[in-house]
């Protein structure tokens, strides 16, 4: 009687298997080495502030941040079709804190444009929408 096992077929089957899973880990180290490793990702800094328009000005609440960074300065300032309307500031500012700012006679039509100042000196915009 013959025997059935015919094995010649896993053989080929394993060896492409193998020679996929290599392609793929030198194709991996390969991208690695040239586009590098992500290393100077910057921290983006979480600040809250809002925004709403209280009669003839826009009134900006700071209300805190959960930044390891404090908050040294907040500028905001308000552009209306690509005009600049208004500018004020906030040194040291506190939870709660209101910064009024004037809209230039329009309403709910003002970009507001919010920029944080941190103690190590970095700045970033907290705030962009239209009020």
């Amino acid at each position: 009687m013959k025997s059935l096992n015919n094995e010649e077929a896993t053989t080929p089957v394993i060896g492409v298997i193998l020679m996929v899973a290599v392609t793929m880990i030198l194709a991996a180290v390969i991208g690695v080495y040239v586009f590098g490793l992500p290393q100077d990702i910057d921290n983006t800094k979480i600040v809250a502030v809002s925004a709403k328009q209280v009669g003839d000005q826009i009134q900006v609440t700071y209300m805190g941040s959960s930044s390891s960074n404090k908050v040294v300065k907040i500028n905001a300032s308000t552009y209306n079709g690509g005009v600049y309307n208004d500018s004020e500031e906030l040194v040291d500012p506190e939870k709660g804190q209101i910064l009024p700012l004037l809209n230039g006679g329009t309403n709910n039509l003002d970009q507001v444009v919010v920029v944080a100042t941190f103690d190590d000196g970095t700045s970033q915009v907290v705030y962009d929408e239209v009020v």
